[in-house]
């Protein structure tokens, strides 16, 4: 999906590694598939004879958003066996609605919010207020 999950303590180690006056490109956002006939969200991998979806973790995260599935987890262990999707799905059903009205479609629409998800986490991380 594209979202930085190092938080702030693992970007402030991976910084510590950056020489001095040197540079840091730090990219982030999902992975949007476009299939050769122009429909987002799908994509034709070289070797397969078939379409493909992409990004999977967000097209599953709507389509559990959905069908009313955004999980729950139960406890903190729970929770942190797949920290990642947890939060893909708890945040992507938050804006189910304006997903499936997009005026590009679902897809585009679920591309930008989760473009958005991961911008607002990139700046949170790097604390650009």
């Amino acid at each position: 999906a594209g979202i930085p999950f190092t938080g702030k303590t693992g970007f402030k180690a991976f910084a510590s590694h950056v020489p001095t006056n040197g540079n840091v490109l730090i990219v982030y956002g999902p992975h949007v598939a476009i299939s050769p006939d122009g429909e987002v969200g799908k994509f034709l991998r070289p070797g397969q004879d078939h379409l493909t979806g992409a990004c999977g973790a967000c097209i599953g995260a709507l389509t559990a958003a959905e069908c009313g599935k955004t999980p729950i987890p139960l406890d903190d262990e729970e929770a942190d066996a797949d920290y990642q999707m947890n939060y893909i799905t708890r945040e992507i059903g938050k804006h189910t609605e304006e997903i499936k009205n997009h005026p590009c479609g679902k897809m585009a629409g679920l591309a930008y919010t989760a473009f958005g998800l991961a911008q607002r986490r990139a700046r949170a991380m790097l604390d650009l207020s």
